[in-house]
């Protein structure tokens, strides 16, 4: 991938250093004087990276790097402020300016593209953590979705010849069930009604014999009043 730096610096010679040094590198190099110019070129230039130089007159490097820091189009663009070796260098003014890291001038080559690859190495990795990170949080948000629910009238059940599946917990709880009240007091009641019954029969029984034992009766009563005596015989013959 093709690296864009863009050098903001009041010596021309500090910027076609850094574009020698990256001549065989995989990169863009431009080159401004004025912090204001690198400010106004970010937007057409998208730079990965600027180099900016902390001694310039009307935007010095601190103050270009918190416009970028502080600008949400260009907040992730990594910042390496130039410092002079002679001057003291500022740590405090340093952390406010928001920027990644800072290099003294005079520089060798490798030293910069070292500093440079480093920085763009870690907005590589950053981009790939944010990615990461999105792609968790976009499963997590998937995976707590509810489940879609399908209802069925019993209805639909009977002409779909839908299966109905119960689970060993379902099976066990309707097993294990004891009788309600409601099934107690038709067992009992059935059991009184057979009761009931049965007495109904031993009383119709009873009812029976002795409507036997008066009918026997009558029949012996009947008998003797139509009976012939041996008198009523004798007499007929004579």
């Amino acid at each position: 991938m093709i690296k864009k730096i863009l050098v903001a610096d009041n010596s021309t010679t500090i910027q076609k250093i850094v574009a020698m040094a990256f001549e065989n590198e995989d990169a863009i190099v431009e080159g401004v004087s004025k912090g204001k110019d690198a400010f106004d070129k970010m937007e057409a230039f998208k730079p990965d990276i600027v180099l900016a130089d902390v001694d310039m007159q009307d935007l010095t490097g601190i103050e270009l790097s918190k416009k970028i820091k502080n600008n949400p189009n260009f907040n992730a663009t990594k910042v390496l402020l130039l410092a002079s070796d002679f001057e003291d260098f500022n740590k405090n003014l340093f952390e406010s300016s928001g920027a990644d890291d800072h290099i003294s001038k005079p520089f060798k080559s490798e030293d910069i593209i070292k500093k440079v690859i480093d920085l763009l190495s870690e907005k590589s990795q950053q981009s790939t953590d944010e990615t990461i990170n999105l792609t968790s949080v976009d499963l997590d948000e998937s995976n707590e979705s509810p489940e879609p629910t399908i209802e069925l009238s019993s209805e639909d059940m009977i002409e779909k010849d839908s299966p109905i599946n119960l689970s060993l917990g379902d099976l066990e709880e309707s097993v294990n069930t004891t009788p309600t009240d409601e099934v107690k007091s038709e067992t009992k009641t059935t059991k009184d009604i057979e009761e009931n019954t049965l007495h109904e029969m031993i009383e119709d029984v009873e009812s029976f014999k002795e409507t036997i034992v008066t009918q026997d009766a009558d029949y012996e009563e009947l008998g003797e009043e139509v009976a012939p005596t041996q008198e009523d015989v004798l007499g007929d013959e004579l």
